[in-house]
């Protein structure tokens, strides 16, 4: 017995032990969290865990295409995302999973679950035989109109351009805004062109636009799409469009200020809770063009895809999932809630009642076109960007776009061709960028030595170390190693997921001497590296002054002028309320002054750096005060005093005593603007959500581009290179100028 006990507890100590009452490793699911919202994947999530037994774990975030970037660099993948990465590069590299065997499969009923999705929305994602994503949202671009204004003034539903133009000349009669539009961001008006075009030449010339074919842009079908949107901006849209981002022109439309809205079919939504409770929405189809391949039954559409990501914990049970998720009772239950229309057949037909016209417009369609399918040429979502804004601000005719757009997209193809060309196209920029980083080699050099080392030299060399220590590998783990890696990754080709392809100096060649993007980038950091300065360092030296002298209410000022460097980001969001061309109080102020500012587009592309200048001042000026101000605290009071006795007025006293003395402190303040100035990013990010134009780049929106939306890590590897040493040349010059050597 006792024989049989032992062996029972050696068997039990060696041998692994059983799985009872173990919880499954969760799956996890990253989402974006916008218009849709959590709370409808939370609660089938939990559906999803009652009958599987699998725990789901959610994250969503606004942000998670920037985060799911990262991880896939890192190759942490989750089971199921449906963040806006590029996933044609991860199909290409064999990291999402083909859904093939799953959409065949047969339920019990009979039918397998590629034929519960509506037809051409599996078509996004399909290659070579394989389907890669399914979707649940299913967003059509429509003509959101007022239907109380409609029916108080008698106006009809037009089905072409030409009679959409004759209504926006009966609304300007009436003294009514025709349209709402979302300027700021250009890739609002490319469902628009992009519906016209193929309505003009038909599916084959669409096709070979979608491909970036030569002659597909310039070409009598873009010419007369864009001609369509040239037409709208000048005459039809509200005024100071450009500047209005698309929440900004949605609420401009919900308030009664214009009669129409060009938008995706996630507009109820977004805004529902801004809708007021007697609007009477309506929608209906983008109008189509005179032309033999018009066809109503075809239209414009995209959707919201899930992925599979192969290389994650379970896949199986990530496609389990989404079998769930985009079963037709949830999905119904989804448009229901959400008021978006969905994917999947049967799930509309419970549409919001607000969106019943859109709930029509899709019955009606026999089958929908969209953006192509496959990877892109990298640069020629860059192309629309630039071209597509140009249109919206009147910057040049429609031809003329047409006409750069080819050459642009040629240029693009040839990149594509032949990655190891460089075409010479700045040789005298850069060999002046060149001089200018050997001249800050120069004056780094020329400022070590001296005084310091005689100081050092007294300082026995073991003390000396056991100071330098710590500090030395702070800076060698969290500066010197990373910097090192950078510097590395500047030598090779590589999109974040396959193998690396040594290129040497390649990509510095091609900032260098070839990118236009590149230069345009720098200089708006320059400008913003000298613009504000002029302005903040003068203010901040004033206001410090004033402080220094214990006016009346010293002590809130000083927190009022610095309260700005305590809110971050929030500050850049409030000054977009500030300057919203209908509303905000930037324009009306202006306007009661007797400036002609009303409407005026501050956030447009072409204004955007005059808006820049006022926000920085506003934003350094308060930290800057502050150091100037502890400065002028340690200046001796006894100097002001002689300086009384001898007459000297405020004037002189600030010049010979206070200048020279703080003249270190405001070397400083010069050095953090150039640096502020060179790494200005947020911003610039967050103004053009996040797809800035040529116009509006700087150097680390160009990066960060290069990086995780272009998936080219070697160019963005050497942008941050780059932009370290003009920020290192940079302070040096300032530092040397302003007398801050010592």
């Amino acid at each position: 017995m006792w024989c049989r006990f032992w062996i029972l507890l050696l068997l039990f100590l060696v041998l692994p032990s059983p799985a009872w009452g173990q919880t499954p490793e969760p799956i996890e699911v990253t989402l974006f969290e916008g218009g849709e919202g959590l709370d409808f994947y939370r609660r089938t999530a939990e559906e999803f865990q009652l009958a599987s037994g699998v725990p789901v774990q959610l994250i969503g975030d606004p942000a998670i295409a920037d985060r799911m970037r990262m991880r896939v660099l890192e190759g942490n993948y989750p089971e199921v995302s449906n963040a806006n990465i590029d996933v044609w590069n991860l199909i290409e590299h064999g990291q999402i999973q083909p859904l093939n065997r799953w959409l065949d499969e047969r339920s019990n009923n009979g039918a397998s679950w590629r034929e519960t999705f509506l037809p051409g929305s599996l078509n996004q994602y399909q290659k070579d035989g394989d389907t890669y994503g399914v979707p649940l949202v299913y967003v059509i671009w429509s003509v959101y109109y007022n239907k109380k204004l409609f029916r108080e003034n008698g106006w009809t539903v037009p089905h072409t351009w030409d009679e959409f133009f004759d209504l926006c000349e009966q609304m300007k009669r009436a003294g009514v805004t025709p349209v709402a539009f979302q300027g700021r961001y250009s890739f609002y008006a490319r469902p628009l062109v992009e519906h016209t075009y193929f309505h003009l030449a038909g599916p084959a010339a669409y096709d070979r636009l979608q491909s970036a074919t030569p002659g597909a842009f310039d070409s009598p079908a873009m010419v007369e799409a864009l001609g369509v949107l040239d037409r709208l901006a000048r005459n039809y849209f509200s005024q100071g469009f450009q500047g209005m981002s698309h929440t900004e022109a949605q609420l401009e439309f919900f308030q009664g200020r214009s009669a129409m809205l060009f938008c995706g079919s996630w507009l109820f939504s977004e805004m529902q809770d801004n809708i007021p409770s007697d609007f009477e929405l309506g929608a209906f189809a983008l109008p189509m063009p005179d032309s033999p391949f018009a066809d109503p039954g075809l239209q414009y559409a995209s959707s919201g895809y899930f992925f599979v990501f192969k290389n994650s914990g379970d896949p199986e049970k990530g496609v389990r999932f989404l079998q769930h998720l985009t079963s037709p009772a949830n999905s119904s239950r989804f448009a229901r809630s959400r008021g978006i229309p969905v994917a999947v057949k049967g799930g509309n037909e419970n549409l919001h009642p607000m969106m019943a016209d859109v709930a029509r417009q899709l019955d009606s369609i026999e089958d929908t076109f969209g953006p192509k399918a496959g990877p892109s040429i990298d640069g020629v979502a860059q192309v629309w960007t630039d071209n597509l804004d140009l249109v919206l601000q009147g910057a040049a005719t429609p031809q003329e776009v047409a006409r750069k757009m080819e050459r642009e997209v040629q240029a693009a193809r040839e990149v594509a061709s032949s990655p190891e060309r460089v075409k010479v196209r700045h040789p005298r920029k850069a060999a002046f960028f060149l001089l200018f980083l050997a001249a800050g080699l120069v004056v780094a050099a020329a400022g070590v030595g001296g005084a310091a080392e005689s100081r050092v030299a007294s300082i026995d060399w073991w003390q000396a170390n056991a100071f330098l220590l710590p500090a030395l590998l702070v800076f060698t783990i969290f500066f010197a190693l990373p910097s090192a890696v950078a510097l590395a990754g500047c030598l090779v080709r590589w999109d974040g997921v396959g193998e690396m392809e040594w290129v040497g100096l390649l990509h510095f060649q091609r900032l260098l001497l070839e990118s236009d993007l590149f230069w345009s980038s720098l200089g708006h950091n320059l400008i913003l590296m000298l613009v504000p300065a002029i302005f903040v360092i003068p203010l901040s030296l004033l206001l410090a002054a004033l402080l220094q002298k214990q006016v009346v209410g010293a002590r809130l000022f000083r927190v009022a002028f610095f309260f700005p460097n305590l809110i971050g980001v929030a500050g850049i969001l409030l000054w977009q309320q500030l300057y919203n061309p209908q509303i905000g109080p930037v324009n009306k102020i202006l306007t009661a002054l007797g400036f002609n500012f009303e409407g005026f587009a501050w956030l447009s592309s072409q204004h955007l750096y005059y808006a820049l200048v006022p926000m920085a001042v506003w934003a350094a000026a308060g930290f800057n005060m502050v150091l100037f101000l502890a400065a002028m605290q340690s200046v001796p009071p006894n100097l002001y005093e002689a300086a009384d006795v001898h007459g000297a007025t405020d004037w002189q006293k600030f010049r010979y005593i206070t200048l020279p003395l703080i003249r270190e402190t405001v070397a400083v303040a010069v050095v953090l603007m150039v640096i502020g100035g060179m790494k200005a990013f947020e911003a610039i990010w967050l103004l053009t959500n996040q797809q800035p134009t040529s116009e509006t780049h700087v150097v680390g929106t160009y990066m960060i581009q290069s990086l995780f939306v272009d998936q080219r890590v070697g160019q963005a590897a050497a942008l941050a290179c780059l932009l370290f040493a003009v920020v290192l040349v940079g302070s040096l010059f300032s530092s040397k100028l302003s007398g801050g050597d010592r």
